[in-house]
C-alpha cells in the first residue's frame, strides 16, 4: 500500500513525522496557516509517487 514516506507532497519534519502539503494550509485559530503532520505510514488514498531523479 502506498505511504506518506513515498508521496510527492509529503515533507519529512523528523523521524517517522513529516507534513502534508496535498492541499494549500487552512486557518486554524486566530487565522494562523496549518498543514497537517502525519506518519510516514500513513495514507490519505491521495498517494503520488515522488518524482525520480
Amino acid at each position: 500500500m502506498p505511504q506518506c514516506a513515498t508521496c510527492r507532497h509529503w515533507l519529512r519534519d523528523f523521524g517517522d513525522f513529516g507534513t502534508c502539503k496535498r492541499f494549500p494550509p487552512t486557518p486554524h485559530g486566530n487565522a494562523s496557516q496549518n498543514l497537517p503532520q502525519t506518519a510516514a505510514p500513513d495514507w490519505c488514498g491521495e498517494h503520488r509517487e515522488k518524482e525520480q531523479g
